[in-house]
This record gives structure tokens, C-alpha cells and sequence, in this order.
């Protein structure tokens, strides 16, 4: 009996994809973003009747000065034209998202 109260379908934990590195313009966020927004929209082009994988890109890194948050900012607005969902947060935070913790 106890079987059957389980769901059979479950969702599944997200696929993560994770980025370390400054938010400097030679990394080129940019083209991540792209090219995540490209990925998640052929997943779903090709999943049929079958749900898509959940995929999560994480672009983990640190906001040193001014140009950084400005730089930041462009990427978030960028996320959002690509369709993309997007938050910002702390080093705890991705730490916890990454199954280490909070210190």
C-alpha cells in the first residue's frame, strides 16, 4: 500500500552547469549565456512528448570593482532578452546549490 502512494513520476534534480571565473571580459559570459539559451532551446525542440532535462548554468565569480558590477548588470539583462531566469547571489549560496553547506 505504501508503494502506491509514491508518485511515479519525479522530477528530477537539474543538470548543473557551473562557470568559475571573474566577471572580466575576456571570459565572455556573454557567449555562455548564448550558448545556454541555444542549448535549453534545442532541448525542447527535440524532447518530443518527454520532458526536458532541467539544466541550470551557474556563473559563480567575483565583482572586484565598478566595471565588474556594471559588467554583471549587462549579463543579467542579456539573461533576460535570451529568455533566460536569472538571480544573483552570495558565495554562501552557490555553496549551498553546490551541496557544500553554508560555512
Amino acid at each position: 500500500a505504501a508503494l502506491r502512494a509514491l508518485p511515479l513520476e519525479r522530477r528530477a534534480a537539474p543538470l548543473l552547469l557551473l562557470s568559475v571565473a571573474q566577471f572580466r571580459p575576456e571570459k565572455d559570459h556573454a557567449l555562455q549565456l548564448k550558448a545556454f539559451a541555444a542549448l535549453l532551446r534545442r532541448a525542447s525542440a527535440s524532447a518530443g512528448d518527454t520532458p526536458p532535462p532541467r539544466l541550470l548554468l551557474v556563473l559563480a565569480g567575483a565583482v572586484r570593482h565598478e566595471q565588474d558590477a556594471a559588467r554583471l548588470a549587462a549579463l543579467a539583462a542579456l539573461a533576460t532578452s535570451l529568455g533566460l531566469r536569472h538571480a544573483t547571489a552570495d558565495g554562501r549560496a552557490v555553496r549551498e546549490l553546490l551541496g557544500g553547506g553554508a560555512e
